[in-house]
């Protein structure tokens, strides 16, 4: 963190940032993880791989990016919504 504060969310934990703070979230852990930023703003550099098919999810708003500049809006429906002559 360059500069600011903030705060990291990872999974259920909540981690204060500040200048010199360093956050690392392992590849491929799939936790969910959001950074917002304290009443002063929050400066950081941040880097990540480009990975081919990963799917990034934003729950709280219902979206998700499935790729490069595609977000799509998230509804849970059954495996068989839509399909009237499905059967199991």
């Amino acid at each position: 963190m360059l500069g600011g504060t903030g705060t990291a969310v990872v999974g259920e934990t909540e981690h204060p940032l500040r200048a010199g703070s360093f956050l690392l979230r392992p590849p491929g852990s799939q936790v969910p993880h959001a950074i917002d930023a304290g009443p002063d703003g929050l400066r950081y550099v941040t880097m990540g791989d480009l990975v081919a098919g990963d799917v990034c999810v934003y729950p709280d708003s219902g979206k998700a990016e499935i790729a490069p500049g595609l977000m799509v809006r998230t509804e849970t429906v059954d495996c068989f919504d839509g399909e009237p002559d499905a059967t199991i």
